[in-house]
């Protein structure tokens, strides 16, 4: 896929040129660390204008509670480990 889900006050959109750019909703300022598998995107429910933003690009947009992992600054790519089949 060619998007890219960024912070742009903390990462300079230039360095994603030729991506499209979904900015992450200014009163959002973590809502960066979602997990896309597949055509789905699993997003903290705290960030839902930027889920909304997302809505679009994604075939599924699943939001899931994780205030408790959030309180100890983690999100949902925090728990993810990403594995490549041998097929690939």
């Amino acid at each position: 896929d060619d998007t890219v889900l960024l912070q742009p006050r903390w990462v300079d959109a230039a360095i994603f040129d030729g991506y499209r750019i979904i900015e992450v909703h200014p009163d959002e300022p973590f809502a960066a660390n979602t997990l896309r598998i597949g055509e789905q995107l699993i997003v903290p429910a705290a960030h839902a204008r930027t889920a909304e933003a997302c809505s679009a690009h994604a075939a599924e947009v699943i939001m899931v509670e994780v205030d408790e992992l959030a309180r100890a600054e983690g999100g949902v790519s925090c728990c993810s480990i990403l594995v490549e089949s041998a097929d690939q």
